[in-house]
């Protein structure tokens, strides 16, 4: 099974609020999505399970607000795993494959952030950026363009 994790912050929404931030009402449902970044996971990865993995602060309330938000902006989501400030997002990941007999090296982690990244390619699996997705994207909607003009 092809397996796409998804950061959610500065990948699917942006993100402006610094890094420990206080939680308040409507924090993360009044992120703007990334359509472009959205656009572009939905037509490189439409045979890919999508599975979310994103921190959230103000618990249960910061992990409903980020449902909500992906309900109504990505919910091509598979699957939602929303972490605690405190974990560590790779050692999830690392967890999920071995819990669900998966070959890391059919999995792809689309995230912002470089320590996750690194640790990710460890793990044996292909990381991403927003941005090479985006790259990625522009690149095969000029190639489909070319092979039908």
């Amino acid at each position: 099974m092809k397996i796409l994790f998804i950061d959610m912050d500065n990948t699917l929404a942006e993100n402006q609020t610094p890094e420990n931030v206080e939680y308040f009402p409507g924090l993360y449902l009044n992120k703007r999505p990334l359509k472009i970044v959205i656009k572009a996971i939905r037509y490189l990865y439409y045979d890919y399970k999508f599975i979310v993995i994103s921190k959230a602060v103000g618990g249960q309330k910061g992990k409903t607000e980020k449902i909500e938000w992906l309900n109504k902006f990505f919910p091509d989501t598979k699957e939602i795993i929303i972490l605690n400030p405190e974990d560590t997002k790779s050692t999830v990941i690392n967890e999920y494959i071995i819990t669900n007999n998966l070959n890391a090296n059919e999995g792809v982690i689309i995230d912002d952030n470089k320590q996750i990244l690194q640790n990710c390619l460890k793990l044996g699996m292909i990381v991403k950026y927003p941005q090479q997705i985006i790259c990625d994207f522009e690149q095969a909607e000029s190639e489909t363009i070319y092979l039908y003009s």
